[in-house]
């Protein structure tokens, strides 16, 4: 400032202005300079204040980042001690994975010899096995022979028995193979009042036959002729019915056919299912109802029914082995049925009740009737 006046002065000095002019000039000039420093310091702590709210800010800003960066450090600190465990765990894990990998190792080795073992005593039983299955061979052999053996002793025993069937009933069974014996059916002369067991097996026994079992042979008139189908030494004597609907057990579904052929070949069937000529038959009777069919036994039989009565039935369980059942006390049709099903037959056919009676050497009759339309023979050849 004083530089400034002092070219002022020499100014004035060398242009020859008045020096009180000049004097005037020069406070003029300082006052607006002044007036316009002051503006510029005014303008300057403007300035400076602002600025010094930036500071303060920046000063807060470095504070707070001194916050976050100190709990930053707090975290690592805490994030290192989390690694540090971490890793103590994960030398435990890797120990005990060596140890588990020792035991798995240990384990193999005890399950290679175990194997080893099971197949060593794998080949001792196929070798016992074989062994085994050659004295099975031998002994079948043997029950064979010995079968072959006591069938020949005992060729000439009747084969008539006492079996107790289902619900403890009692009842006659009669197996028969059709190499060994011959069934034939009988009917009365119309001559003779009264049809009857003794009277056949009389018959029978001035014709020279030796008589096993006698029986009756299926449901018949009033006038003693057979209800269906009867074929006697080839010889059709009564037409089959094939009526689907009528009064009594005849018509129960489904009624059925007994037969022999020329063949000699025992077989049952539902009537709706006989088809043969008659001069492929040696023998026929028709009845009803099926009691088993195809190895089970007919629905309709129901095992509470309230009807008792002495009943009796033949079927067969091959073609070469018929089965003649009777009952010797009152039954029900289901447990004459579980009787052949029991027995193995295949096919039964229920022949009558009521009435029905049987003659066997040693063996009364039934307690029924003894009087018959058909009656059924079995004769030793």
């Amino acid at each position: 400032m004083r530089r400034f006046i002092q070219i002022m002065i020499l100014i004035v000095v060398l242009t020859g202005c008045n020096k009180d002019n000049a004097l005037l000039f020069t406070k003029k000039y300082v006052r607006d300079y002044q007036s316009q420093k002051t503006k510029e310091l005014q303008n300057l702590s403007i300035k400076n204040d602002s600025l010094s709210d930036v500071i303060e800010n920046n000063r807060h800003l470095v504070t707070q980042k001194d916050s976050v960066l100190l709990l930053l450090q707090e975290e690592l600190v805490a994030s290192q001690i989390v690694a540090s465990e971490l890793q103590k765990e994960i030398m435990v894990l890797k120990e005990t994975i060596q140890g588990f990998s020792h035991s798995t190792d240990s384990l193999n080795h005890q399950l290679l010899a175990e194997q080893q073992k099971m197949l060593e005593t794998q080949r001792t039983l196929k070798v016992q096995l074989s062994a085994l299955q050659q004295v099975i061979v031998q002994q079948k052999q043997a029950i064979s022979t010995l079968e072959f053996q006591v069938s020949q002793k005992t060729k000439n025993i009747e084969p008539v028995m006492t079996m107790k069937g289902y619900g403890g009933k009692k009842f006659t069974v009669v197996k028969i193979s059709l190499s060994e014996y011959k069934i034939q059916l009988h009917l009365q002369e119309q001559s003779e009042a009264q049809p009857s067991l003794d009277y056949l097996k009389k018959k029978l026994d001035h014709m020279g036959e030796d008589v096993l079992f006698l029986m009756n042979a299926g449901m018949f008139t009033s006038s003693y002729l057979p209800k269906g189908l009867y074929i006697e030494n080839g010889i059709e004597k009564v037409n089959i019915d094939r009526k689907k609907e009528g009064y009594g057990n005849f018509y129960l579904p489904s009624n059925g056919v007994f037969f022999i052929t020329q063949a000699h070949e025992a077989k049952i069937l539902k009537t709706s299912a006989y088809q043969y000529p008659t001069q492929q038959i040696k023998l026929a009777t028709q009845s009803g109802p099926m009691l088993v069919e195809n190895g089970v036994i007919n629905s309709v039989l129901g095992k509470e029914s309230p009807n008792f009565h002495y009943r009796n039935g033949i079927g067969v369980i091959d073609e070469n082995t018929v089965v003649m059942i009777i009952s010797e006390e009152p039954v029900r049709f289901y447990q004459l049925a579980s009787m052949f099903k029991k027995l193995g037959c295949k096919d039964a056919l229920y022949l009558d009740g009521a009435i029905s009676g049987c003659w066997a050497e040693g063996r009364e009759n039934q307690k029924g009737s003894n009087h018959f339309g058909p009656i059924l023979s079995v004769c030793k050849k």
